[in-house]
């Protein structure tokens, strides 16, 4: 089983490189498979050729006094409610750590009717990287009046102390625009290969009421890749290439190892920002943690009837803390099994009442920067973070016991273990769930399964 996401894919990524120094001379380059582009706007916006190897060259010469600027993603959001209505212009960015506040960050955007604005940049650290990792989570922020109009291009400056400024292109997103009550960021996928972990997940996600969770894809075995593809048509779940910036020839580091995780933060960013302004509330679990939401009464709560009433009784609650509990989940499937029953596969789930680290659903709108198991930075200091009793919602951490023969069947030993699923979770509504969807695209899991044996 190989290790799959179309190459294709991933050659789409683009990655912009800021590089300035101290003694004037500020550079972009753009690195798009084999091309190099830079421009500008007549009379406006000063041209500029580079070289890409003069750049790395210049970074070996000058790595005392140059700093990388690694674009992970720009964002364009017209009226926006998280900005107060205005146009704003959002670059997600990792860059070592430096006082990038007192440099002077110029954009400006020309608009579809030619029509050009300026706007100084405000750039934030949003605090989610631990001190250890040379690179750091930046957001640059370029704000204009409203306007009905699309973006033509989008430059930014770089001003040094003497008001030199050089200017480089980016390449600008427009986020996400359908309305969602309730979004999961999942975290990126490396090397993944537990598929019935995926299928729990979803099908919990389903259950509650989850409209869709977005999955950052850096690697997985073709099984895996066949099932995200399965849930990606049926409409609750987008697949995505994960953030992975590339090595700059001479730098003496690796980016993708200065940072947190190997960029998990980037990527779970780049989710935030995208549904910033459309998503009443998002989750940022791992796949092996499930958020689970209490029942009160003979309707199936979701997460948007959990969640969703907070918005009035706790108007300043930007993220919430929910905690998780172990939970020891049986190998799906064992030597001798021919099919996979997930009914059974849940009946068989122990939980138990050891908790760990709790988790976040945050208001995205309200929310700067998100750590794992903490909020960073808020959009206004009047909000802040509140803890959701456990009774309310809860998060399964999921943990598999390793069995191989039919009859081995391993049970914690911690006091209190609820045997089965449906003490939380709806397994037959479920599988019925799972079963639906299996039908409806053809998919034939069986052949699915044989390839797992």
């Amino acid at each position: 089983m190989l290790c799959a996401l179309e190459n294709n894919q991933f050659a789409k990524i683009i990655l912009f490189v800021f590089i300035f120094s101290v003694t004037v001379k500020y550079y972009v380059t753009q690195l798009l498979v084999n091309t190099t582009i830079l421009g500008s706007s007549k009379n406006v916006i000063p041209s500029v050729e580079v070289n890409t190897t003069e750049v790395v060259q210049n970074v070996t010469d000058l790595i005392a006094v140059k700093k990388p600027f690694f674009v992970i993603k720009t964002y364009y959001y017209q009226n926006s409610k998280s900005f107060n209505e205005s146009d704003a212009v959002v670059t997600l960015i990792n860059a070592e750590r430096h006082a990038y506040e007192t440099l002077t960050f110029q954009c400006i955007r020309t608009l579809e009717s030619g029509s050009v604005e300026t706007s100084i940049g405000s750039v934030l650290d949003l605090d989610v990287t631990p001190f250890m990792c040379k690179l750091v989570l930046y957001r640059l922020v370029c704000l204009f009046p409203p306007s009905d109009e699309d973006i033509n291009k989008f430059y930014v400056g770089v001003g040094s102390a003497r008001g030199e400024m050089e200017y480089g292109e980016l390449t600008v997103t427009k986020p996400n625009k359908k309305p969602y009550k309730f979004v999961s960021c999942m975290s990126r996928m490396v090397a993944v290969d537990d598929w019935a972990v995926i299928i729990f997940a979803l099908e919990t996600f389903r259950l509650f009421g989850g409209e869709l969770a977005v999955a950052p894809v850096e690697c997985a075995i073709t099984e895996v890749m066949d099932l995200l593809r399965l849930y990606e048509k049926d409409g609750i779940l987008k697949v995505q290439p994960g953030f992975k910036p590339r090595a700059l020839t001479g730098l003496g580091y690796d980016p993708l190892k200065e940072t947190e995780y190997a960029n998990q933060m980037s990527n779970s960013h780049e989710c935030l920002y995208d549904f910033k302004d459309t998503a009443e509330f998002i989750s940022f679990p791992d796949w092996d943690d499930i958020i689970i939401v209490q029942n009160r009464g003979p309707k199936l709560m979701t997460y948007y009837d959990t969640f969703g009433p907070f918005i009035q009784s706790h108007p300043n609650a930007a993220a919430f803390s929910v905690a998780r509990v172990d939970i020891s989940v049986q190998t799906p499937l064992k030597s001798n099994d021919k099919t996979f029953s997930f009914e059974n596969y849940l009946q068989e789930t122990n939980y138990g009442p050891a908790y760990v680290d709790p988790k976040l659903v945050i208001r995205p709108s309200l929310i700067a920067g998100n750590w794992i198991h903490e909020s960073k930075v808020k959009e206004s200091k009047e909000y802040n973070q509140v803890k959701v009793n456990s009774f309310v919602a809860t998060y399964a951490h999921l943990h598999y016991t390793l069995t191989t023969s039919n009859t081995s069947k391993f049970v914690p030993s911690y006091s209190n273990w609820h045997i089965n699923a449906s003490d939380f979770v709806d397994s037959e509504t479920m599988d019925a769930n799972f079963q639906k969807m299996l039908i409806r695209h053809s998919f034939y899991f069986v052949s699915f399964l044989l390839n797992q044996i």
